[in-house]
C-alpha cells in the first residue's frame, strides 16, 4: 500500500483538486482511493452530488462496532469516471485505539492480495492537528502544494525546517501557476525538492471540480498532462525510484473523473508564456510580491 499526503501551509492553492487529478491519472493497474481528511473540508460530496452520509460517518460507526478486519469498499463512493473516494471530514469522537487513520489502514491491509493506494487530502496543515501528523508519519510521500506568489513561497520557507526534520526525503513541493520566479528558484529558496510544477488552468480545474464541461477538454489540457507525470513520479517514488520529475516524458492519462456530457473549446493555458525577467530569490531576503496563481480561485 502506498500513502501520499497532500497539504498546503497557506491559503487554498487547490489541494483537493490536485488530489483528485492525481487519483484520476494514477497507474491504472493499481487500486487507488482519495481520502478526504481536511478538517474544514467535505467538499467532494457537494461538488459531485455524493451522499455525505456514506464515508467517514459510516467508517466511524463500523470502527466502533466491529474494530479491525472490515473492508473499506462499503464506505467508498465513486466520482464520475470511477475514482473511489472516502468523503467527509474525519470523525473526532473515536477513541485513540480506533483513530481515523488506524481504522482506515487496518481495513486496507485486511486485503493483502488486493491492496489500495491512498491519496490523502489534508487541506491546510495546522500545527496542533494530531490526526494529520499521524497520516504524515505514515505517508510514503508528503506533497506540499503552493502557489507561486511571493507570500505563499515565504510561508512554505518558514515551515520548511520543521517539515524537513520530520519527513526528510519523503517531502516534496508542487508549485501551481507561473509567477515572477522559476520553480527551481523556489525549490532552492525553500529547501524542499521539487516534485512538479503545474500550469494555472481555471477552465480545466473547474471541470475537475465538477463544473459543466467536457472530459475531452480536461484530458487534452496541459494541466492533466503535467499531473500525469506527477502521478507516475509519486507512484514510482514510493517504490524507491527518486528520479527527478523534470526528466519524465509524456504518459497516458488514466481514469478520467470529470463529467463528459459536453465538450468545451480548447482555451489557452492560463499562465503559459515567457516569464518576466526578475532578480533571483535570495534565501536571506523575502521576494517581492508577484501575481497570484489563478488555480487558487478554484475552491478546495
Amino acid at each position: 500500500m502506498t500513502v501520499v499526503s497532500f497539504l498546503s501551509v497557506k491559503g487554498a492553492p487547490g489541494v483537493t483538486t490536485l488530489c483528485c487529478l492525481v487519483g484520476g491519472t494514477w497507474p491504472a493497474h493499481r487500486r487507488v482511493m482519495v481520502v478526504e481528511c481536511d478538517p474544514s473540508g467535505g467538499d467532494l460530496a457537494t461538488r459531485f452530488g455524493l451522499s455525505a452520509r456514506c464515508g467517514w460517518p459510516t467508517l466511524a460507526t463500523s470502527a466502533r462496532r466491529e474494530g479491525g478486519g472490515a473492508t473499506i469498499a462499503p464506505h467508498l463512493q465513486q466520482l464520475p469516471g470511477g475514482l473511489d473516494v472516502l468523503v467527509g471530514t474525519r470523525p473526532s469522537d473515536l477513541p485513540p485505539a480506533q483513530s481515523a487513520e488506524v481504522s482506515l489502514l487496518s481495513r486496507t491491509w485486511s486485503a493483502p492480495d488486493d491492496p489500495w493506494d491512498a491519496l490523502v487530502d489534508l487541506g491546510r496543515l495546522r500545527q496542533a492537528d494530531d490526526d494529520s501528523q499521524a497520516w504524515l508519519h505514515r505517508s510514503d510521500s508528503v506533497v506540499v502544494v503552493t502557489g507561486s506568489d511571493a507570500a505563499s513561497v515565504v510561508q512554505v520557507r518558514e515551515r520548511a525546517p520543521a517539515l524537513r526534520s520530520r519527513y526528510e526525503d519523503r517531502l516534496g513541493l508542487v508549485v501551481i501557476g507561473s509567477g515572477p520566479h522559476q520553480s527551481v528558484e523556489i525549490e532552492a529558496f525553500t529547501g524542499i525538492r521539487l516534485f512538479g510544477e503545474l500550469p494555472s488552468d481555471p477552465v480545466a480545474a473547474g471541470i475537475a471540480c465538477g463544473a459543466a464541461g467536457g472530459g475531452r477538454r480536461l484530458m487534452r489540457s496541459l494541466l492533466v498532462a503535467s499531473v500525469s507525470r506527477l502521478s507516475r513520479h509519486l507512484a514510482s517514488d514510493a517504490g524507491g525510484n527518486s528520479d527527478s520529475l523534470r526528466d519524465s516524458g509524456p504518459d497516458q492519462r488514466k481514469r478520467p473523473f470529470a463529467r463528459a456530457d459536453q465538450d468545451c473549446p480548447s482555451e489557452g493555458i492560463a499562465g503559459e508564456g515567457p516569464e518576466d525577467s526578475v532578480a533571483p530569490l535570495d534565501p536571506g531576503v523575502s521576494p517581492e510580491p508577484g501575481p497570484r496563481a489563478r488555480l487558487q480561485d478554484v475552491p478546495t
